[in-house]
């Protein structure tokens, strides 16, 4: 059996005199959408975390891999 979704309701506000209809959005729905965006903001926070993290272990390992490469030519220049 298919699964409905619940009928949005219209209410009629005052505005400065005029009347107008305005559709209101069933609250579970709007609880629903808020959580969904609260976990997506979450999950691309921590993918850039992650992205950054890595980004800046490889700048390290570069810069490690660098200095341990040329050692002898620092320390041959420092003792000149």
């Amino acid at each position: 059996m298919p699964m409905s979704l619940p009928e949005a309701t219209s209410t009629r506000l005052p505005t400065h005199g005029a009347t107008r209809t305005m559709a209101i959005i069933p609250g579970e729905i709007v609880s629903q959408v808020n959580w969904i965006v609260v976990l997506l903001l979450a999950v691309i926070s921590q993918q850039l975390w992650i992205f950054l993290a890595h980004r800046r272990s490889r700048k390290r390992e570069e810069l490690f891999r660098i200095i341990t490469e040329n050692a002898a030519d620092m320390i041959a220049l420092v003792n000149v």
